[in-house]
């Protein structure tokens, strides 16, 4: 039993010491517009948001988004390969 109580008090520790970005932070750090982020969150693509206040301030777990932004890294400003235009004659 008290090995449970010890492995529940780890799991909340975690859940308690986890940061929240407001919309303007997120916004920043993902350059998104509001209708971006709301798109994007109904389909899945992005975290979803945490209901804050009753009056609708809202927030994300700035863990999750930073684990959004690492998967959108595509390659650190290379451009992607491009075949040569050809014009057939």
């Amino acid at each position: 039993m008290a090995a449970i109580n010890a492995q529940m008090q780890r799991k909340l520790a975690v859940i308690i010491a986890r940061n929240i970005l407001r919309r303007a932070a997120v916004k920043q750090r993902t350059g998104l517009s509001d209708a971006t982020i709301w798109r994007y969150e109904r389909s899945g693509k992005f975290p979803e948001r945490i209901l804050l206040t009753d009056a609708g301030s809202v927030g994300w777990f700035e863990d999750e988004v930073d684990a959004w932004i690492h998967t959108r890294v595509r390659g650190r400003g290379r451009r992607p390969l491009r075949t040569p235009f050809r014009r057939d004659v």
